[in-house]
């Protein structure tokens, strides 16, 4: 979604890098990425379940717009994992990027490789 102004000169934001979804294990680091073009440069908002994202112990904004975590909290207290996007705004308008969804990995859970071949001395192992 894009918004724009008109009679300001420049361009209004455009998302170039969207965040992507990710599963995450429970102590591990995780960035959410997201670019703009824009002229005058776009200031990078973050929102999650559609209330904006503040820093916290574990959680920040780094200065190029990334949204980093230490590591995920899942608890009643905290809980980061949900549903995220940023948006760009400058003077000439406001754009959004889509959806990332963060989740956490459950215990036991198994994350399986892409199709694929792999081969190791003789054997061939065929993943599908």
């Amino acid at each position: 979604m894009t918004h724009k102004f008109e009679n300001v000169p420049g361009r209004a934001p455009r998302i170039t890098e969207h965040p992507g979804d990710v599963v995450v294990r429970k102590h591990e680091p995780v960035t959410l990425r997201c670019r703009a073009d824009a002229e005058p440069p776009a200031r990078l908002s973050w929102f999650h379940e559609g209330h904006p994202v503040r820093d916290s112990a574990t959680r920040m904004v780094l200065p190029e717009g990334q949204l980093f975590f230490l590591h995920v909290q899942h608890s009643r207290r905290d809980q980061d994992t949900g549903i995220y996007w940023c948006t760009a705004t400058n003077a000439l308008g406001e754009a959004r990027s889509r959806n990332a969804s963060v989740e956490l990995a459950a215990i036991g859970s198994v994350l399986w490789p892409e199709a694929g071949v792999a081969e190791e001395g003789n054997s061939e192992l065929s993943l599908s």
